[in-house]
């Protein structure tokens, strides 16, 4: 062949066509598709021994093209994996892509295979090590990492900082919540008025709610164990003191009115 030795294993192959078939000399069209390399040296070994006298046939795959798998979504490089001789894997595919980017939701990569979607959880995968969510991948899966705005939770109150925190892939418990946003005012906030409230899963209630009474030091170690999840709402009530101090805040402007009206 032309250019002999010097070409590469894709160049000097034989390209299947999109009817699993490959054109060798003195044979013409062979079909290969769905046999295995052994099947395949036998098959030109056959039809070459009406040429050649015992006939010494090496075959090879050059290049896997006919199979991938694709990952969009919060990825560094969305991008095509091909499917060779080597199996891959969800991780393999991620990796290929570069990885997730910083937006990106560990916990709920999509899976589509077939028109079907299957939820898959990285952090299962990376913190502790479940191997069931590393899914072989075949033709025509597709991966889509989705980014993290659902994966949030809201802190509200007598905070220093009321703010939105999103949740990373290690998760986050209700102290570092408080945390995050400055902890509580000193002067108007109740520490034993700390809730959670939870979108729940029965038809029954709208919400569950669970409170942290912070101003026992031995219960503060519970909220360093306590995980939010995604669209949890975390509120700080504010002291008694502190909503008398708003009542009257409100009712001045309107005393004071009267009193002038008195006068007059």
């Amino acid at each position: 062949m032309p250019g002999g030795q010097f070409q590469s294993p894709e160049e000097a192959g034989n390209l299947v066509d999109a009817k699993g078939k490959v054109f060798y000399s003195f044979i013409g069209k062979v079909q290969v598709a769905e046999k295995t390399v052994a099947q395949i040296r036998y098959l030109l070994t056959m039809h070459l021994r009406k040429y050649i006298e015992n006939p010494q046939i090496d075959v090879k795959v050059a290049a896997y093209r006919s199979k991938r798998t694709y990952v969009t979504g919060a990825v560094m490089q969305p991008t095509v994996m091909p499917i060779g001789n080597m199996p891959v894997t969800l991780l393999d595919a991620i990796n290929g892509a570069g990885g997730i980017t910083a937006d990106a939701d560990w916990r709920s990569v999509i899976l589509t295979r077939n028109s079907t979607d299957e939820r898959l959880d990285l952090y299962a995968l990376y913190q502790k090590g479940d191997m069931s969510q590393n899914r072989l991948l075949q033709h025509n899966d597709i991966i889509h990492v989705p980014r993290n705005d659902a994966t949030k939770v809201f802190v509200m109150g007598e905070v220093n900082n009321p703010a939105t925190l999103p949740i990373n892939r290690s998760g986050l418990t209700l102290a570092e919540a408080l945390g995050n946003v400055g902890g509580f005012k000193e002067i108007t906030a109740d520490a034993s008025g700390v809730f959670v409230l939870r979108a729940s899963n029965e038809k029954s209630k709208i919400a569950d709610v669970y409170q942290l009474d912070a101003s026992n030091a031995v219960a503060l170690i519970l909220a360093t164990q306590f995980k939010l999840k995604p669209m949890d709402l975390v509120y700080v009530t504010s002291a008694p003191v502190a909503r008398w101090n708003k009542v009257i805040s409100l009712l001045l402007p309107t005393v004071g009115g009267l009193s002038s009206l008195g006068r007059l």
